[in-house]
């Protein structure tokens, strides 16, 4: 199955400002960014999509035009950091690492969901 990574606008707005951590870098989920979008649907204030191997949650770091996301690669029994072009979607890179021993969770929570910073 495949996944997408979807990228709102807001995230390509944000040209003035690196995001490199959760909620920001202040942690607070605030930016000083003007005119950003408010709503979102399918098709309304998205700048692209990009499929993704497997599904993950990880805050997506973006530091000036790269954006940088984790992902479970289950069959391969990795965790991958991948490199995302921030203005068309397109994967630059991917690096990963084997595990020998699956890490503990929940059923609800994909593997790879802390921030890759």
């Amino acid at each position: 199955m495949r996944f997408l990574l979807t990228i709102c606008a807001t995230v390509l707005s944000l040209q003035a400002e690196n995001w490199p951590m959760w909620r920001g870098a202040t942690g607070v989920g605030i930016t000083k960014e003007k005119g950003l979008p408010t709503r979102w649907s399918g098709t309304e204030n998205i700048a692209w999509k990009t499929s993704l191997p497997y599904r993950g949650n990880s805050t997506p770091i973006v530091w000036g035009e790269k954006i940088f996301v984790t992902q479970p690669l289950e069959k391969e029994q990795e965790r991958a950091l991948l490199c995302i072009d921030r203005l068309d979607g397109k994967v630059l890179w991917q690096r990963s690492v084997k595990y020998t021993e699956q890490e503990r969770s929940h059923r609800t929570n994909p593997y790879c969901s802390e921030s890759p910073a």
